[in-house]
């Protein structure tokens, strides 16, 4: 399925982090958007897969996701792109919790939301 140091568990440790969060808060029936269709598809899957961690990751973020009513959608996300990218050096390796919209990504949440498509960049 996956590694432990694969992108898709680091996917999969945000969704946990953040639906853990959401679960502190008593939210229920959110709708999760990730630009992750690996991730979406694993979710949806019943099977867990062979490794150890990846069962784990999985098994905690559907168990989550049934506690808070909760859907998992495939997104095409320049937002959470952008923020992504953006630099948060000084709190790595902790849970970022964005409690406003950075002014950096006004512009591209406008565009998103006026249905701007952009030609995606191959390298």
């Amino acid at each position: 399925m996956f590694t432990a140091s694969s992108s898709t568990a680091v996917e999969f440790w945000a969704l946990r982090d953040g639906l853990e969060l959401a679960y502190e808060r008593d939210l229920q029936s959110i709708c999760v958007g990730t630009d992750s269709m690996t991730l979406v598809q694993l979710i949806s899957k019943k099977e867990t897969g062979s490794h150890e961690l990846s069962n784990i990751l999985v098994s905690d973020c559907r168990l989550l996701l049934d506690r808070l009513k909760a859907k998992v959608h495939h997104v095409s996300n320049r937002s959470a792109d952008a923020i992504a990218k953006a630099n948060f050096s000084n709190i790595c390796n902790s849970l970022v919790v964005i409690q406003s919209i950075p002014n950096f990504i006004n512009q591209v949440i406008l565009d998103e939301v006026s249905g701007v498509k952009l030609p995606r960049t191959m390298f």
